[in-house]
């Protein structure tokens, strides 16, 4: 044929690669195939090329990471090879997604032989039961990370200890979205172990049962915990007679507080949240907070002239108060990338909340109030956000 005809069917770089790299690895597996622990293919390679992708993946034994078809973790039967495939020349994989239509897979992970060094487990929309959820997660005695998205099943029942189940694994990162049956009782019951408290550094909850005025209970457990992320729609004002305690973390440095209200709501729904959290940075509690994110345009005001620890959900006017302090340094910036997580697995003991003393003992009326914590003095940076538009 001609030079022009050869070049009116132009070739895929991409599938040439993979073709070329398939080559390779299968003409010496011994002594590359065993090299290789990362497989990073384009999206449109990897949903049309599985045949290609699954020759390569079986000469791939010591592999950990690799990009895999969307099909696939949701059990869909074009894909059925490929997952075979995978589960029995790639044990060591590290990373797994199931997505809506895996139940039956998910269910086999509770088996040694099917991914047992898994580190990172995101689910999505799963509609299993509570105890095979909490089998699952028992029994991967490596993990890490943790996502769950709009699972129902997700709840207190999979995180309390049970005599009969495997304990869950201590994670470094937890994120649950969408699931209104985990409240704080299910969090602090698996934080009362000194292994989940000294592993954990990243929580993000999004539309959950834990309130807001409540997360002090979480942040008591989690001594360790470098990042909290709270998003939460509210109806009702902050509630006044909860006489909630006041935030405290000595290890906090990101803190995403995203009340908003939701549209039945009134004007003053949100108002009292944001005023609590600026009496919980005004008190000194949060010594090594650096950055804050609210859905509040005039929050930074509200820590000009804020005299701690009392505020205005408390009861007391702001003026009725002698201790004035100055307000911490404010810088908006843009967007930042959260910092990394180190981990650390001690030993599993039983361990009771560390609070704070009470500040008016009742066995001696004669006692003096101890003296608050001074007023921050750090930089912190708050991003702010509104409702108009989602931006």
């Amino acid at each position: 044929t001609s030079r022009f005809d050869r070049n009116g069917i132009p070739e895929d770089p991409a599938l040439a690669r993979l073709r070329l790299f398939r080559r390779t690895v299968r003409d010496d597996p011994t002594r590359i195939g065993k090299l290789v622990q990362f497989l990073k293919t384009p999206y449109m390679i990897r949903e049309s090329c599985h045949v290609e992708l699954a020759q390569t993946i079986a000469v791939l034994p010591n592999l950990k990471y690799v990009d895999l078809p969307e099909g696939m973790f949701a059990d869909e039967p074009n894909y059925a090879t490929l997952r075979l495939e995978v589960q029995a020349r790639c044990p060591n994989l590290r990373k797994m997604s199931y997505v809506k239509g895996s139940e039956r897979s998910f269910a086999a992970l509770a088996q040694p032989q099917v991914w047992p060094c898994l580190e990172v487990l995101e689910l999505d929309r799963l509609d299993v039961d509570p105890m095979v959820l909490r089998n699952v997660l028992g029994s991967l005695t490596r993990l890490r990370a943790l996502k769950v998205t709009e699972t129902p099943s997700f709840s207190d029942e999979v995180m309390v200890a049970a005599d009969s189940l495997p304990p869950m694994p201590a994670l470094e990162e937890l994120v649950v979205k969408d699931a209104p049956r985990m409240t704080v009782a299910g969090l602090v019951e698996y934080l009362s172990w000194y292994e989940t408290q000294s592993a954990l550094r990243v929580l993000t909850l999004k539309d959950t049962g834990v309130q807001p005025w409540r997360l002090q209970e979480v942040l008591q457990m989690a001594p360790a915990l470098r990042t909290l992320a709270i998003q939460a729609k509210v109806q009702d004002p902050f509630p006044t007679n909860e006489s909630p305690a006041l935030l405290s973390s000595k290890r906090l440095k990101t803190l995403r507080y995203e009340i908003s209200s939701t549209s039945g709501a009134g004007p003053y729904a949100t108002p009292g949240y944001y005023t609590y959290l600026a009496s919980c940075i005004m008190s000194g509690n949060l010594p090594r907070l650096r950055r804050l994110y609210v859905r509040d345009e005039s929050f930074p005001d509200k820590l000009s002239g804020l005299p701690p620890p009392q505020a205005a959900f408390s009861g007391r006017r702001p003026g009725s108060t002698s201790y004035n302090a100055s307000p911490p340094a404010v810088r908006v910036s843009p967007l930042p990338v959260q910092p990394p997580r180190s981990p650390t697995f001690p030993s599993r003991q039983p361990m009771s909340p560390t609070g704070n003393p009470n500040r008016f003992s009742s066995n001696n009326p004669f006692a003096q109030p101890r003296a608050g914590p001074f007023p921050p003095t750090q930089t912190l940076e708050v991003f702010t956000k509104n409702d108009e538009y989602g931006k």
